[in-house]
């Protein structure tokens, strides 16, 4: 049943003339961002941070930069707008673990698993954000807005995530705090990301796994 507003604007061709350019627009608009984030991925994983310009992601997107800096404030937003995505499966499936009656030892090691596959398979993004840290955190210092893009970029959810349910049921002990712990892990994990780029996945997560197992959690 058409609502007799809706109607009214129906029948408005002025109406249906500005809605029909909303929608062009907001559809524009979508493919602009999804090409840019497509561009600043291939760019980013080919020429590192410091090769890449948001002039080069705007010519390779086939947009202007000043719709490049429209969609993202600037290149870091740009980065970890590309590299977000490339982590929720990982995080998805944390949650989706979580939401079972899978033990939380388990989640934990399927988690870690996952993620050192994810940070060894998109190598070269990986490192473009290790290397974009320093830079803004020299410049902004500790995130604090909501909207900071160093929060799209949380390889310590996951683990952070399991170790908090697992305190919750019981199933893991008081110890180490689940934030403290996560950024152990996943600062070792950058580390070898950074120093060993031949090292295998399944290796990376060995040695997680062994300093979770070792004694962090206790």
């Amino acid at each position: 049943m058409v609502d007799p507003y809706d109607r009214g604007m129906l029948d408005d061709p002025h109406a249906r003339a500005e809605a029909g350019r909303r929608r062009t627009a907001e559809t524009k608009r979508a493919r602009s961002h999804e090409s840019l984030i497509a561009a600043a991925t291939e760019l980013f994983a080919d020429r590192g941070w410091y090769g890449t310009r948001v002039e080069d992601v705007a010519a390779r997107a086939g947009v202007s930069v000043a719709t490049t800096y429209n969609h993202f404030p600037n290149k870091y937003h740009l980065l970890s707008a590309a590299y977000a995505p490339l982590l929720d499966p990982v995080l998805d499936g944390v949650t989706d673990d979580l939401a079972t009656t899978m033990p939380v030892d388990e989640v934990l090691e399927r988690g870690v698993r996952a993620l050192c596959r994810t940070a060894r398979r998109y190598r070269a993004m990986t490192v473009a954000v290790l290397s974009a840290l320093p830079e803004i955190y020299a410049r902004e210092g500790e995130p604090s807005a909501p909207n900071d893009p160093r929060f799209q970029v949380d390889m310590e959810r996951p683990i952070r995530d399991a170790v908090n349910a697992g305190r919750a049921r019981g199933e893991l002990p008081d110890g180490l705090g689940a934030q403290e712990l996560a950024l152990a892990l996943t600062g070792v994990l950058c580390l070898r990301i950074l120093t060993r780029a031949e090292e295998s996945p399944e290796a990376t997560a060995d040695l997680l796994l062994r300093m979770l197992r070792g004694g962090l959690l206790g």
